[in-house]
């Protein structure tokens, strides 16, 4: 039981330190380890360890007597009772040891998918060629266009408490993303300006000739990065263009400033990204700059890291409980 015992606790301590993806495993095989050799063990060293350390308190409690009387003739009721105090708590601590070391997996992978805390895009609306005029809420077109934030949106995100900074980037109207007969995506179209990238953890590559889809556009259209699409703007130059992936927002296609001239397209105010103070905090920033900007932007798309872990967070305190 001493060799399991400490093999056991090698696993959790590697189990801690070690990469994500492969600490649950480590973590519950030394825990199952531990939890063999105590119920190996527990019955002659929990009655040896009453009997030495209770013998003081026996001298002067007659109810320690006869506790540690009864452990010495039945040692094996003594195990059966840490065993199964052992089972309750080593079932609470997997769950919370789990939940931590999921949390972090998690959390690495959502900082590795997406580059900044928190995207708000203007109404996405597919583009209506039957017409042009209609096919939105009330008010977000103009001239046939979407009209993107209502004027002062940045300024309400840039208050808002939580946020560090903020910027704002313009949009295309949805172009027509072609990956084969009948499997399409449509998406507006941006560049990462100067702006951008200060508000971004780490970069955004997108060359000339690439353009860049969020991970939900490529799992819909089931592309993978390195193939080509058509890109069919409703007014502009078609081109075709190769796949790679950036989580810039949520629906929101991006491509280098010299395809953007390549598709001579008009642009909107359409996309707000922000940078968050405390990101253990995020999910009551983000309640407060959507609700504050909903109101005078219907249709609103929320995405980012923030918004990922936020809600992890939601599920993983229910799991938890």
């Amino acid at each position: 039981s001493l060799i399991a015992a400490a093999a056991g606790g090698l696993l959790l301590a590697a189990g801690l330190s070690t990469d994500p993806r492969f600490a649950i495993a480590q973590t519950a095989t030394g825990a199952a380890l531990v939890g063999l050799a105590v119920l190996v063990g527990a019955p002659i060293a929990v009655s040896a360890l009453l009997r030495d350390a209770g013998r003081p308190r026996a001298a002067l409690h007659p109810e320690f007597r006869l506790a540690l009387a009864n452990a010495g003739r039945n040692p094996a009721r003594v195990g059966a009772t840490v065993g199964a105090l052992l089972i309750a708590l080593g079932l609470v601590i997997t769950v919370q040891v789990g939940a931590a070391t999921g949390r972090a997996g998690a959390f690495a992978q959502i900082d590795e998918r997406y580059p900044v805390d928190l995207s708000l895009q203007s109404a996405v609306l597919e583009a209506d060629l039957s017409n042009p005029n209609g096919g939105g809420p009330g008010g977000q077109r103009e001239g046939g266009a979407l009209v993107g934030f209502a004027p002062g949106s940045i300024d309400v995100v840039r208050a808002a408490d939580g946020v560090a900074s903020a910027g704002l980037l313009q949009v295309t109207e949805p172009v027509i993303v072609l990956a084969g007969p009948g499997v399409f995506s449509q998406l507006p179209v941006t560049t990462v300006t100067a702006e951008a990238e200060r508000l971004m953890s780490r970069p955004v590559n997108v060359a000339p000739g690439e353009i860049g889809l969020p991970h939900d556009a490529l799992a819909g259209m089931r592309l993978t990065p390195g193939t080509t699409v058509q890109v069919l703007p409703v007014l502009g130059n078609a081109q075709v263009l190769r796949v790679v992936e950036a989580n810039l927002g949520a629906e929101v296609a991006i491509v280098h400033p010299d395809t953007a001239r390549a598709l001579a397209m008009t642009t909107r105010p359409g996309l707000i990204l922000a940078r968050l103070t405390d990101l253990a905090a995020s999910g009551t920033s983000i309640q407060q700059v959507t609700g504050a900007l909903q109101p005078a932007n219907p249709g609103l798309v929320v995405g980012g890291g923030a918004v990922q872990k936020a809600n992890l967070e939601v599920l993983l305190d229910g799991v938890s409980l």
